[in-house]
Parts: structure tokens; C-alpha cells; sequence
């Protein structure tokens, strides 16, 4: 047997004995392989061109999540500060400054998560 036959018997193997969040991530490993391979292949321009920044849809998105999150976000909420600061340094890379309101509330809640003896807590209190 090869050294690919081989590997690929292992994986296998590996495969057979495997969970199911595994089975899950190696499915998504190969269609995000298998998307790169066509996107390696594809003309340059059309790269370009599937590329376009929709910048302020991403701004109204990250703003609006600045302000409310929705219910699909309840099982991150231990990692709102986190999402606030995803959501903040990406309107700074865009360029985008906030609006008073906005800039003080997340000021406000970003202090409600810091222990007063240092460092944040996933939220207020926690």
C-alpha cells in the first residue's frame, strides 16, 4: 500500500470512530476546502468582483447590533462583551465613528461587565 492509500485508510478509520460534532467540522472543512479550490481557479476579476464591501449594510448591522441583540444571540450571553467589541472595532476599521448615544451606552455596559477588583465579567454582574 502507498503512503496515500495509506492515509487515506487511516483516515478513515479515524472517520468510522469519530462523533458527530467531528463528522460535522471535517464536512465543513472539506466544502470550505472545496470552495477555495474554485475560488483559486476562478478568472481574477470576477474575484474582484464577488468581492464588493456592502459597507453600509455592514454598518447598519453592526449598529443595530450595538443596540439590540436578538433572540438568536441568547446562548452567547456570556460573551456580550466580546460581541460588543467585535461589533466596535469593526465600525473602527470601516471608518465609522458612533453617535454620542450609542459611544456612552456601550461605555455603560462595558463598565457594568469590569470587576471592580479588574477584569470583565460575560455580562453585568457575572
Amino acid at each position: 500500500m502507498n503512503s496515500a492509500a495509506a492515509a487515506s485508510a487511516a483516515e478513515e478509520a479515524t472517520r468510522r470512530r469519530s462523533t458527530v460534532s467531528q463528522t460535522e467540522q471535517w464536512a465543513v472543512q472539506d466544502l470550505v476546502f472545496r470552495i477555495y479550490s474554485m475560488w483559486s481557479r476562478a478568472d481574477p476579476n470576477v474575484r474582484t468582483a464577488l468581492l464588493e464591501l456592502n459597507r453600509e449594510e455592514h454598518i447598519q448591522y453592526l449598529t443595530n447590533g450595538l443596540r439590540h441583540l436578538g433572540p438568536a444571540f441568547v446562548s452567547l450571553d456570556a460573551n456580550r462583551p466580546w460581541l460588543c467589541y467585535w461589533m466596535l472595532h469593526s465600525l473602527a476599521l470601516l471608518g465609522e465613528s458612533l453617535d454620542d448615544e450609542l459611544e456612552n451606552n456601550a461605555i455603560d455596559f462595558l463598565n457594568r461587565c469590569q470587576d471592580p477588583n479588574g477584569g470583565y465579567g460575560g455580562g453585568p454582574g457575572q
